[in-house]
Order: C-alpha cells, then sequence, then structure tokens
C-alpha cells in the first residue's frame, strides 16, 4: 500500500509516542506552577489526556482531508512555532469545550487546568511527529502508517467507556472521505438550520427596512445586531474556558 523502505517501515510500527508523550510528561515536576491542581490531579488529568491527544490526531489522520490538513499543522507548527493554544484550537474546533467536560469530569481536575494541559502536550506531540517525519524522510504516506500505527497504544491506554463518549470507536480504521453517516448528519443538520435561516432573513429585511425608513437626524443605529448574531461561538467558548 505504501512505498516504504522495509527497515523503516519495522522503525515505524515500533514507534511508540504516546510512552515518549509519557517519558516527557511524567519526568516534569514543576507542572503545579502553570496548574493549579495537586499533584495527584495533575498526574491523573495527563493520564487521560495523553491517550486522547494522540488519539485526535490519529482519528484526523483516518480521513483524506484531515491528513492533508494535519500535513499542514505539521509545516504551520516548523515554520510559524505557534503556541499550544492555537495548535489546540485547530485540531479540536468545537469539540474541545465537550472534551475538557469529559476530562473534568473523569479525573475531577477544573475544566480551565484540563485546558492547560491540553496547550502543553499538544504542540509537544506535534514536534514529536515533525522529528519522525524528519528523520525517517517521511512523505504523507509514511506519516499515515506513523499515525495509524498508533491506534493499539492509545485504545488500550484509554478507560472503559472513554473512546465511545470522544468518538475514537473507529480509532485506526483508514475511512477515506467523509463516510455516508457523517454526511446524512450534516444533510439533517442543515434541514433543521432552514427556519433559522429564514428567519435571518427576515430579521435581516427588517432592520433594512428600519434603517432606510429611519427619520431621527438621518442617524443610523451604532450597533449591529447582525454582528452579535453571527459571532463565532465556538472560538468564544474556547477563549473563555482556557482564559488565554
Amino acid at each position: 500500500m505504501f512505498n516504504l523502505n522495509a527497515s523503516i517501515l519495522i522503525n515505524l510500527m515500533k514507534t511508540n509516542l504516546l510512552e515518549l508523550l509519557k517519558e516527557h510528561f511524567n519526568s516534569k515536576d514543576n507542572l503545579r506552577e502553570d496548574i493549579d491542581e495537586s499533584q495527584s490531579s495533575i498526574s491523573s488529568g495527563l493520564n487521560l489526556v495523553l491517550p486522547i491527544v494522540l488519539g485526535s490526531i490519529i482519528k484526523k489522520a483516518s480521513y483524506i482531508n484531515g491528513l492533508k490538513d494535519l500535513v499542514i499543522l505539521l509545516d504551520e507548527a516548523k515554520i510559524h512555532n505557534e503556541n499550544g493554544a492555537h495548535t489546540v484550537h485547530k485540531l479540536y474546533g468545537s469539540e474541545l469545550e465537550t472534551i475538557l467536560k469529559i476530562v473534568s469530569k473523569e479525573t475531577g481536575i477544573k475544566e480551565h487546568s484540563a485546558c492547560v494541559i491540553f496547550n502543553m502536550v499538544t504542540p509537544y506531540l506535534i514536534n514529536l511527529i515533525n522529528i519522525e517525519i524528519s528523520i525517517n524522510g517521511l512523505g504523507i504516506s509514511g506519516l499515515g502508517t506513523l499515525i495509524m500505527s498508533q491506534a493499539e497504544h492509545v485504545k488500550n491506554d484509554l478507560p472503559p467507556g472513554i473512546a465511545e463518549k470522544i468518538g475514537f470507536d473507529e480509532l485506526g480504521d483508514f475511512l477515506g472521505d467523509t463516510n455516508k453517516e457523517t454526511l446524512n448528519a450534516s444533510t439533517e443538520g442543515f434541514r433543521m438550520l432552514i427556519p433559522w435561516v429564514l428567519g435571518l432573513v427576515a430579521l435581516l429585511a427588517a432592520l433594512y427596512y428600519l434603517r432606510t425608513c429611519s427619520k431621527q437626524d438621518g442617524k443610523l443605529p451604532t450597533y449591529s445586531l447582525v454582528e452579535q448574531l453571527t459571532t463565532n461561538l465556538s472560538i468564544h467558548s474556547f477563549y473563555q474556558i482556557c482564559k488565554i
């Protein structure tokens, strides 16, 4: 399937990124400076966050477009050295808030503390993957092999029931393009949005009418209701929780 040298392929299959993450973060004794939790709580949070971060990378690489996005994310990390918060948001998007709630509920740490851990772990993992790419001279197929070979490590490390909660049910399976179930869900979601879209159109028409008919010294309202309605709530929630 992939044009990889046999020795490189063997090395990739032997690579355990999860263990490398554990070795690095479990050796840190100064994490309490950045995380307002007890040491035992931090350890508990790390034990859950580490496989989730790697699992999220695997999940993204399970789709063709996701693998391409991952390559872009890896390249950007090399060029711009972006901070953890931006990398986390690019990787998880609107799913992050749900994941933070799950981590908080399972480990007892605050959502903000969980977010801080994600901000630390995610860029470090991205750096590890870039090192493997550089050492082995990997292209996109080699990257796919490396990432997908980590699935069993993640599955074995996650507590029972967590995989289903965070959408890791098919972890390790290459799913190609977006599957039919996702497409159907998107179509159904669009249908549900139609009444809201029509309502918004009516609201915009009413606002336009009021503006054009306003005779209050020829002045228009200084606020924009449309801007308020179109605020990106997922990004707002992300920054509110992480207090970046």
